[in-house]
């Protein structure tokens, strides 16, 4: 493994020397949004053709609860969106969907992929997304549905 050694210099005077096993990019403010990206360019500083690459999934659903019948059902959305939070409507791809520990594979296609879901069990639904393969993401989106029964009488 290569080790980089870096002097850190301020107002002209080195302040510190750095050692560590990666390169380091000068950015022009503290954008923790940048982690997890991949970098795409040279080490000089804001070189031209040099760039940060990432996709986040963000999660959302057209309701909140559902009866747990397998009837009513809800329509589970996942957009996908570039590091800057800006929606990446060209991504085309896979992303997995996790509901409770069931997992499936779906088709991104516009940045955008949708799923149907319906129960017959009662409870909290944790609904989250996962790498599919060959496709990483920096972050990923998730939330909690309620499936409610009725209650049977005594």
């Amino acid at each position: 493994m290569t080790t980089y050694i870096y002097a850190q210099v301020q107002n002209g005077t080195v302040m510190a020397i750095s050692e560590g096993p990666s390169e380091m990019i000068l950015l022009e403010a503290n954008d923790t949004r940048l982690l997890g990206t991949a970098y795409i360019g040279t080490t000089q500083s804001f070189a031209e053709n040099s760039s940060f690459n990432g996709f986040k999934s963000v999660v959302t659903a057209n309701k909140t609860e559902i009866a747990a019948d397998d009837v009513d059902s809800v329509t589970i959305t996942i957009k996908i969106k570039n590091w800057k939070e800006e929606e990446a409507s060209t991504f085309k791809g896979d992303i997995k969907i996790n509901i409770n520990g069931s997992r499936k594979d779906l088709t991104v296609i516009d940045g955008q992929a949708s799923y149907v879901y319906k129960t017959t069990t009662v409870g909290i639904k944790n609904i989250s997304t996962q790498d599919a393969e060959g496709f990483n993401y920096i972050t990923h989106g998730s939330l909690t549905l309620e499936a409610f029964g009725e209650l049977e009488e005594l």
